[in-house]
């Protein structure tokens, strides 16, 4: 009865706290937190503790985002697996990714007015540069990161295609695994004859130079035997694996693999931050990263990008690569559309309340469930704001319309028009101040038209030059004062 009481007190505060925010009658909009490190990896805070910022600060979707494995290692040929020196940092994998699944789902059965998704911070692959024992040592692309949400199944953590992932890029057993295994145990054998001959050569009388000889076959089998072991053992199970980290770059093909594979588990993987450079030292080896903004373009099906922080400048402003992207779905040359997120990318530094303040991504539920919120993401039913107003601005409409039909369309939905879509955007600050704001309004990757208003706004208006290619797309671009606002896009097919 007490569990029934707490299941309708969290329905009746979910309802009280969006009834006012609905996007139209058929959406609540959720604000969401998405991307933040707990203690198990490299984190500040508990989830609880998070839950609790987090509720303060009226959002109510979580994303927590834990590094998956934070593991480098590099070991001497042809001993790789023997001669090595690994380094190694808390991760959900090394805390126990069953333990950390369970740890999620008691973080949502106590706080039942919010909704947890599973994700993590997954690096698939890096490569290493220089030697070991010079000045110029380096790891290349470890913070090259895909967050990957929606997966629930511990098995399908323990095969994501990543180095140091246990046998998940292991090839399957075949023809060339088995006859080096065999190679190694004859040559095991022979080594064995030789150090039996050699020892034999010590107690028989033999002519002095033939003695010698055998003694000769016993260092030569002893030498047999210690490398043919060591072989064995260095490379059990006698698998292959499609890559690792000591033949350099292989572009984009290991992220594409990691996109795949997640896509094949039904969830769902975000560049993480696309246009960030990272070079930090750990002891004597440096840690370099060059911004992959271009990784965007050179992969396919994944989800969608975190536009901010360090997704806007080359990627998400108008008539770059993430129009370059939506243009390419438009023409039929990328299978799914590309989304835009906001990363907090919180670790320890900083102050996480401001950071929940200034970067909000806004989800459009039609159910308050954790499969909806998943969906949303999955669809693009989103817009992210950022700035000391993030927290503020409400997007109370973005929609287009066929006025012959009067079908209507959301972010993340297609329209087919027959003739000119009517576009409605309307917008407040839940402060109540009255802002002036700059709205631009992006058509099939170019700008279309730049308008101003004065919150709180309402424009509606029909597209008079009407969508000239076959498929095409809307999305917005508001700024303000201490605010910049993004719109998942729609699309618009001719009838």
């Amino acid at each position: 009865m007490a569990r029934i009481f707490k299941i309708t007190s969290a329905v009746i505060l979910i309802v009280s706290i969006y009834s006012a925010a609905a996007f139209t009658e058929d959406y609540m909009q959720v604000q969401a937190a998405i991307d933040i490190s707990t203690v198990v990896s490299d984190g500040r805070y508990t989830l609880s503790q998070i839950a609790d910022i987090a509720r303060k600060n009226d959002i109510r979707i979580i994303i927590p985002a834990d590094g998956f494995l934070n593991r480098w290692e590099y070991g001497l040929w042809p001993f790789r697996n023997i001669i090595k020196k690994v380094m190694t940092t808390n991760s959900v994998s090394l805390f126990g990714i069953r333990r950390y699944l369970n740890l999620v789902r008691a973080a949502q059965r106590k706080n039942m007015d919010m909704i947890f998704l599973n994700a993590v911070e997954a690096g698939p692959f890096y490569y290493w540069e220089g030697s070991p024992f010079g000045n110029s040592f380096s790891i290349k692309n470890w913070h090259k990161h895909l967050l990957v949400i929606g997966l629930d199944n511990a098995k399908d953590y323990r095969g994501l295609p990543m180095i140091g992932n246990g046998l998940s890029l292991a090839k399957p057993f075949g023809i060339m695994s088995l006859l080096f295994f065999l190679a190694m145990a004859g040559i095991l054998s022979i080594g064995l004859l030789f150090v039996k001959m050699g020892s034999f050569a010590q107690q028989a009388v033999y002519e002095r130079r033939f003695g010698l000889l055998l003694r000769h076959w016993k260092y030569i089998g002893i030498l047999l035997v210690v490398s043919s072991l060591g072989l064995l053992v260095n490379n059990f199970p006698y698998c292959r694996f499609e890559y690792d980290q000591y033949h350099g770059d292989l572009g984009a093909s290991p992220y594409q693999k990691m996109i795949d594979y997640v896509n094949s588990r039904g969830g769902a993987t975000f560049w993480e931050h696309p246009e960030a450079k990272n070079v930090e030292k750990l002891g004597n080896v440096s840690i370099e990263t060059d911004e992959h903004a271009d990784y965007l373009l050179s992969t396919y099906g994944y989800t969608g990008y975190a536009i901010f922080y360090e997704g806007y400048d080359r990627i998400g402003a108008p008539e770059r690569i993430w129009d370059a992207a939506l243009k390419d779905y438009c023409l039929g040359i990328r299978p799914l559309p590309v989304w835009a997120i906001g990363a907090m990318d919180f670790e320890k530094a900083g102050n996480l309340e401001q950071c929940m303040t200034n970067l909000r991504t806004v989800f459009l539920l039609s159910h308050f469930t954790k499969a909806d919120a998943l969906n949303a993401l999955k669809e693009g039913r989103m817009y992210v704001s950022r700035e000391k107003e993030a927290a503020n601005f409400v997007l109370d409409a973005f929609t287009v319309k066929d006025p012959s039909t009067g079908i209507e369309k959301i972010m993340g939905q297609e329209l087919t028009v027959a003739g000119k879509p009517r576009i409605t955007i309307a917008g407040h600050f839940s402060n109540k101040s009255s802002k002036n704001v700059k709205i631009t309004i992006i058509r099939g990757g170019e700008i279309m038209r730049v308008m101003d208003a004065t919150a709180p706004f309402s424009i509606g208006f029909d597209d008079d030059d009407n969508v000239k290619a076959a498929k095409s797309y809307y999305r917005l671009e508001i700024r303000a004062e201490g605010l910049l606002s993004v719109t998942n896009p729609i699309f618009v097919k001719r009838k």
